[in-house]
């Protein structure tokens, strides 16, 4: 549809430096969001072997000899979705949101933020409150489970807030989802060696853990 476009008007937005601006966009964060999340979900299994043993038994439960998990059945892995929300809490992917403009003058307390002031919002002092999440420092799927099942957090913003939020988000959900729960019912994964992965962050654009080795074995040969 671009290239059609840009047939029609090759002077305008629909250019050869916009076409490469936009296939960065989806590779960077489109693609490797989602991948680094996997790897976090993937070392943090590592990391602590009881929660990846509570997501399988969920995950057999509602399978129920099926080999895959469908969006149909988020509604009943409550454990499982709060654990992919944990290590969004903890381990943010994007942990400052892109810089804005704010369009009028604003005050926060007993600051004034003038009109036009250039801010970005710390996705990770968020997450990282420990007036209000109490211990944030620990991986604690359960904090986000309430009366046996899964209930989001306010103060939980991985993907931004308003209408400014992150226009992936609804697809990168889906998308991790998918995979995590999928792997997990299918395969098992350990250290090579007992050597831990190393949960960093890695900075970068995004961030991810550091590379790693894991031991990955089905589950149907148990």
């Amino acid at each position: 549809m671009f290239l059609e476009q840009s047939k029609k008007s090759p002077y305008g937005v629909f250019n050869d430096d916009q076409l490469v601006y936009l296939c960065i966009d989806l590779f960077m964060a489109g693609s490797e969001t989602t991948s680094k999340s996997s790897e976090y979900l993937i070392a943090l299994m590592m990391h602590y072997p009881d929660i990846q043993t509570k997501i399988q038994a969920e995950l057999d439960q509602v399978a129920n000899g099926r080999t895959f998990i469908d969006l149909n059945d988020k509604v009943n892995l409550p454990y499982t979705e709060a654990t992919i929300h944990e290590a969004w809490r903890l381990w943010p992917i994007a942990p400052f949101g892109p810089p804005r403009t704010i369009y009028k003058e604003v005050q926060i307390g007993n600051y004034v933020v003038p009109k036009n002031t250039g801010i970005m919002y710390n996705t990770h002092t968020l997450h990282m409150d420990e007036k209000y999440w109490g211990d944030p420092l620990l991986f604690r799927p359960e904090r986000l489970i309430v009366d046996g099942k899964f209930e989001p957090n306010e103060r939980l913003l991985p993907f931004g807030i308003g209408r400014r939020r992150c226009l992936g988000e609804n697809l990168a959900r889906m998308e991790t989802f998918l995979f995590f729960t999928n792997l997990m019912l299918n395969f098992n994964f350990k250290p090579v060696n007992g050597e831990l992965p190393d949960l960093g962050p890695e900075a970068g654009f995004t961030n991810g853990p550091f590379p790693y080795s894991v031991h990955i074995t089905s589950r149907s040969n148990l």
